[in-house]
């Protein structure tokens, strides 16, 4: 246990030495979904959560690129209707996506950016059964936020996002705490 202990402060102190910037983060969400194999109306448990550890490198100019992994939660309950199919039984499916992100973050100055990441999604727990499509497959984040120093190389970012996935948009508002040197 203590070999494991060490080993992961040696692996987390050796990242933030060549690495510019690492970001631990979550989110409450909302969730939209698109459309749905057979069912023409449903309706949402509104909630969700998301989280993430993204790793990010500093250019000279405004840019900064890395990686992100992450994992999505959300349900959603469809209701029976008039119009949905007799064979049709009200249900909750829950979805849950680990997905793996190229990061591009664009600096504006004083903190403010631009997030702009392609994933791939995986979705873990999908059975033909479902009513939601699979999200397996490529999707994408977009974010605006704001850095808040704390102390040095430390900072709280506050980004409203949006998830874009196969066939569901999320909207959540990310806050994660921010290790390294920033960008100036």
């Amino acid at each position: 246990m203590k070999k494991t202990l060490l080993t992961l402060v040696v692996l987390g102190m050796t990242t933030l030495l060549f690495g510019q910037e690492v970001k631990i983060s979550v989110s409450p969400t909302i969730i939209h979904a698109n459309r749905t194999k057979s069912v023409s109306q449903f309706e949402y448990v509104p909630f969700g959560v998301n989280s993430g550890i993204d790793y990010l490198f500093a250019l000279k100019t405004h840019w900064q690129f890395g990686f992100g992994i992450g994992y999505q939660y959300n349900k959603i309950h469809m209701a029976k209707t008039a119009e949905l199919r007799t064979d049709f039984s009200s249900r909750t499916d829950k979805v849950s996506l680990l997905s793996i992100s190229l990061k591009s973050v664009y600096n504006f100055g004083k903190d403010f950016y631009l997030s702009l990441d392609p994933t791939f999604n995986f979705q873990v727990n999908y059975t033909s059964q479902q009513y939601l499509d699979n999200q397996t497959g490529l999707g994408l984040i977009v974010g605006v936020g704001k850095d808040i120093e704390i102390k040095e190389a430390l900072f709280l970012s506050v980004e409203p996002r949006f998830w874009i996935e196969k066939s569901m948009t999320v909207a959540g508002l990310n806050l994660g705490l921010v290790f390294g040197h920033k960008h100036d």
